[in-house]
């Protein structure tokens, strides 16, 4: 809230305002990783769980959106994917990375689908296989 605060307040001339990124590895957001400079961005796109929830200190976050987009995933594929992505995290074991995912990310994405209804367009995600079945170029 506080960077969306900023770049709606702060006056014209603070051309750069720094943004929070979210490093997966460490599972904690990253402060600062992005930058949103006023005279090279007239466009803004921010994706994240919790941007059109109205609860839990997010509330009033959707309005300082001019158009808001759902991306409506199947939570079971959703988890699948996020377990195929954690099995890059170092320190924990298979068993720990699919209870973590079944305990903690299956809840937020139920929390999160009820914010769907704060969407100007909902579309339907459509999951490709988390390995091509062959090549997506012809070979030469």
């Amino acid at each position: 809230r506080q960077v969306l605060d900023q770049v709606v307040q702060d006056p014209p001339e603070k051309s750069v305002v720094p943004f929070p990124g979210f490093d997966h590895a460490a599972q904690d957001p990253a402060p600062e990783q992005y930058h949103f400079r006023r005279e090279t961005h007239k466009i803004v796109v921010m994706e994240g769980l919790y941007l059109l929830h109205e609860a839990d200190g997010w509330n009033g976050i959707p309005d300082y959106f001019d158009f808001k987009l759902y991306v409506d995933a199947d939570i079971d594929e959703a988890i699948a994917a996020v377990k195929e992505r954690n099995k890059v995290l170092s320190g924990y074991t298979p068993e720990e990375l699919a209870a973590r995912c079944d305990r903690v990310d299956r809840r937020n994405a139920e929390t999160v689908q009820t914010s769907k209804v704060r969407a100007d367009l909902v579309v339907q995600s459509t999951f490709l296989p988390l390995t091509p079945p062959g090549p997506l170029l012809p070979q030469s």
